[in-house]
């Protein structure tokens, strides 16, 4: 792949750091039952070692279709054949995927270095997934990371981190900088690790995060003297709220349960 053209709209930016392959490696439980599914497998730097590893299913999403020429020949020197080849955007396979995984649920496994543009998108899908998968190891921009688990990076509560919050288990494994890259983005990124907390519900994550940022609008007011239109609905909770406080004011779990309630409203 030495005449490789990257494409920006893809947000391809390949991880080249061997040391950062091995990290990610290492934090896969490699087993005879394991289906592993990898987003944006890219040139397959990570995928060719998982190619010689145990596992019982092995699934690369990649839309680009150049980067088969590398993907195909981890599946022909492979000595397990239960490998493939998906060439689509991630957001519209991945439903039909955890589909498949439904019987294998605590053996599926999510990998990727994930395409940056669409990072926001990327999360609330395996939030609506978390019950179809048992971990997931993934790539993001830091930045991206930081609105996921501010406590690790000193910021303020986002949208983003009370829906993890409420549905997941995130540990940072490790920082990865912008020159484990090429071509070279420009700011770095991290690897987390994601674990599915024990859920009942059947909350919709895209309609919780619509929810979140429109409150987060008005953090700093009093909830009375927001909007008509979210007002009106505030007021339609059994219990009732405190009206006088401000979401700023607020515990990640009432904020928590103050969406989820508008949610159904």
């Amino acid at each position: 792949m030495m005449t490789f053209e990257y494409k920006k709209s893809l947000g391809q930016n390949f991880l080249v750091d061997k040391s950062v392959i091995q990290n990610i490696i290492s934090n896969i439980p490699f087993n005879n039952k394991l289906d592993i599914i990898e987003f944006a497998s890219g040139n397959g730097a990570i995928s060719k070692i998982i190619s010689t590893k145990l596992f019982q299913n092995f699934t690369m999403i990649e839309i680009d279709k150049r980067c088969n020429i590398e993907l195909q020949k981890i599946v022909d020197d492979s000595s397990n054949k239960n490998i493939q080849i998906v060439n689509d955007n991630i957001l519209t396979v991945s439903n039909k995927l955890f589909l498949k995984s439904k019987k294998n649920v605590e053996n599926t496994v999510i990998i990727g270095n994930m395409p940056y543009y669409i990072s926001t998108d990327i999360f609330l899908m395996l939030v609506n997934n978390r019950k179809q998968f048992s971990m997931a190891l993934v790539m993001f921009q830091e930045e991206f990371i930081s609105k996921i688990i501010p406590e690790n990076y000193s910021n303020k509560l986002h949208p983003l981190s009370i829906i993890a919050d409420m549905f997941f288990n995130i540990e940072l494994i490790q920082k990865v900088y912008k020159t484990s890259f090429n071509p070279q983005p420009k700011i770095d990124s991290a690897i987390i690790k994601i674990l599915p907390k024990i859920d009942n519900t059947n909350h919709d994550a895209l309609k919780l995060f619509k929810i979140l940022k429109e409150l987060f609008l008005y953090k700093k007011k009093k909830i009375k003297k927001l909007p008509k239109n979210v007002l009106e609905k505030i007021n339609k909770i059994s219990p009732p709220i405190n009206l006088e406080k401000r979401l700023l004011e607020m515990t990640v779990k009432e904020i928590q349960s103050l969406a989820t309630k508008l949610i159904y409203i």
